[in-house]
């Protein structure tokens, strides 16, 4: 079902948590006529609810064993989703008899208390902790696939944090020769607020050789083109802590930027003053070499 819609653009990361196997997060932009408005189109691709057994098994057992969160809350309270005494995830859901949209934009699924249930641990779960899902895509993949509704700009952390998170980090220094507390023989402890930190991430082996045979590790189309904004003579100059600033400052193109250059060819191309700054990229190429703007010949990036 979801094959039919015309998407704008879409985005997708590889992650790869500690348990090592990849999973994938996806965003697409629908095109206007194919956005989802009312809760009538939201129940026609988005369910929360366990299948009927006696209508299709098949259906049945597909989301009951890959789109049921839990047992956790009270029913069993060290579950890993518990903080707090409270599901992280906000499992049980309510039940609801019709799919709503709150004022933030924040879609409150059907959740019907029907006598479907599938029984995990000794405990029953019901339609209170299903993961919204798409049938279609259950049926063809017979894995986890969590699908959401995502259509105010309110929920713009809450659309991105999966796909900017990036993997573990930490910073670390590695010394040598340190005391360990000041004595009467050393006096003090020298400090060195300054130091050159070794910025670190944690990969899996799993990831580690998804790298190494080069599989696509993240995706987005259209292509993106980041505009500079600045003011007079504050652009951002990117340069090696080992460069003399006098090099620095006699680079060719170092006081030219997609703003700068933007401005530029509006002084003697009528064509380019037809277009925004943001819509600059749809018509022209930025050419990040030699510092210019010129026709675009081919191809589809928004600014």
């Amino acid at each position: 079902m979801i094959k039919y819609f015309f998407d704008l653009a879409d985005l997708y990361v590889v992650e790869f948590q500690k348990r090592g196997l990849p999973h994938s997060h996806f965003l697409f932009w629908l095109h206007h006529d194919d956005k989802l408005r009312e809760p009538s189109q939201i129940d026609k691709f988005i369910f929360a609810e366990i299948p009927n057994p006696h209508n299709n098994l098949l259906e049945y057992n597909i989301i009951t064993e890959f789109m049921m969160h839990g047992p956790c809350g009270i029913a069993k309270t060290n579950s890993p989703c518990m903080k707090n005494s409270e599901c992280s995830k906000k499992f049980p859901k309510k039940f609801n008899n019709e799919t709503t949209i709150d004022e933030n934009g924040f879609v409150n699924y059907k959740r019907r208390n029907t006598p479907f249930y599938v029984e995990k641990q000794g405990i029953k779960l019901d339609n209170r902790y299903v993961v919204p899902y798409n049938k279609t895509l259950c049926l063809k993949f017979h894995a986890h696939i969590n699908v959401e509704l995502c259509s105010q700009s309110m929920l713009i952390k809450y659309l991105f944090k999966y796909l900017t998170k990036g993997p573990d980090r930490i910073r670390a220094v590695i010394e040598d020769n340190m005391p360990t507390e000041i004595t009467a023989e050393t006096n003090y402890q020298e400090i060195d607020e300054i130091k050159n930190y070794i910025n670190c991430r944690y990969i899996t082996p799993y990831e580690a050789i998804w790298r190494l045979f080069e599989f696509s590790i993240h995706h987005r189309n259209p292509a993106v083109q980041r505009l500079s904004i600045h003011l007079p003579k504050m652009q951002n100059i990117t340069f090696n802590s080992n460069q003399r600033l006098n090099n620095i400052i006699r680079q060719p193109g170092i006081d030219k930027t997609t703003l700068t250059e933007w401005m530029e060819i509006n002084k003697y191309d009528t064509n380019a003053r037809e277009l925004t700054y943001t819509k600059f990229p749809i018509k022209y190429v930025w050419n990040n070499k030699y510092k210019y703007w010129s026709p675009r010949q081919m191809g589809h990036t928004i600014g």
